[in-house]
């Protein structure tokens, strides 16, 4: 979580509660495209605390992560994003022939 922001453990918990409800909510197909929207929001949110974490890791700070798995992560971040606008329309049910 970068310096400048304020209450870590609450923004990192809330976080993942938003995580977790939008990625239970893209089950149901009345809510998702706006599910599908706000997990693109998310992503969009933390990958400036992904870039932070890299750098701090960097300069010497130890997440316990290997260097090239923060590299490696930042462009699934964007394959994450393809693929929840991918599923924003996606149907469960398949169209009578």
């Amino acid at each position: 979580m970068p310096d400048y922001l304020p209450f870590h453990e609450l923004l990192n918990v809330t976080s993942g509660l938003v995580e977790i409800t939008l990625g239970s909510l893209v089950l149901y197909e009345r809510m998702r495209k706006l599910a599908s929207y706000g997990i693109i929001l998310l992503l969009l949110a933390i990958y400036p605390a992904n870039i932070n974490m890299l750098l701090t890791a960097l300069d010497g700070k130890d997440y316990g992560v290997p260097i090239w798995a923060l590299y490696a992560r930042l462009p699934f971040q964007f394959l994450f994003i393809y693929w929840a606008w991918l599923v924003r329309d996606f149907k469960w049910t398949e169209e009578p022939t």
